[in-house]
C-alpha cells in the first residue's frame, strides 16, 4: 500500500487537475442505454468518492447490466483484489468467453 500511496502523491497535480475538470464537464448519462455488451458496475461500500448509491443508478440505466457492491474502497483492486478479480470472474464465467 505504500509503494502506491507513494505513486500518487509523486503524480503532477496540474495533470490531475486537467484530468478531473475534464471528468466534471463530461456526461455520458444519454449514451448508458446504447450499450450492447455484458456489463459488470462495481462499487465499494467504503467508497466516498463513488459510493454504492452512485454507482447503481448507472447500471439500472444500462440494458441487462450487473451491479454488485464489495466490501472495498475507492481503490478496491489494490485494496482487495481477491474480492475484486472473484467479482469479475463470478461475472465472466456464465458468458463462456
Amino acid at each position: 500500500y505504500r509503494a502506491f500511496r507513494a505513486r500518487w502523491i509523486a503524480n503532477d497535480p496540474r495533470s490531475y487537475g486537467a484530468i478531473y475538470r475534464m471528468l466534471v464537464a463530461t456526461d455520458l448519462a444519454k449514451e448508458y442505454g446504447n450499450i450492447a455488451c455484458p456489463t459488470l458496475l462495481l462499487a465499494g461500500t467504503h467508497d466516498r468518492l463513488r459510493p454504492p448509491a452512485l454507482v447503481e443508478p448507472i447500471a439500472q440505466a444500462i440494458p441487462g447490466a450487473r451491479f454488485h457492491a464489495l466490501e472495498t474502497g475507492h481503490f478496491m483492486a489494490v485494496q482487495t483484489p481477491g474480492l475484486v478479480a472473484d467479482a469479475i470472474n463470478g461475472f465472466l464465467a456464465p458468458l463462456n468467453l
